[in-house]
């Protein structure tokens, strides 16, 4: 983001792409030549905020290890899955979603 917007006069859709391949491992189209870059709504509308994904991927992980380990009770290679576990729930309503009432 921050070459985004250093210099908004250099070829912003080259750029754009070339972060794409890097980051995405997403190859261009070829002959394209449009400002895909402006399509998301990140860089026109909501500057700075790819890295509440990565914010929450953070909190994601942090419930799943916890829940896991403290309310199914699983060992740290177990297969888990919430499916018919009315504890998860149980958890979540307590002590999550009941602060935010």
């Amino acid at each position: 983001m921050r070459n985004l917007s250093k210099n908004p006069d250099q070829n912003l859709n080259a750029l754009w792409w070339d972060l794409v391949e890097e980051y995405q491992m997403i190859k261009r189209p070829t002959g394209r030549s449009e400002p895909d870059w402006a399509a998301k709504i990140h860089f026109t509308m909501a500057p700075v905020y790819y890295h509440n994904y990565m914010l929450g991927e953070l909190l994601a992980s942090q419930f799943q290890a916890y829940i896991a380990k403290n309310v199914l009770k699983a060992g740290p290679y177990d297969s888990i899955s919430y499916v018919n576990e009315n504890a998860v729930g149980d958890y979540l309503k307590k002590n999550v979603f009941s602060v935010g009432t």
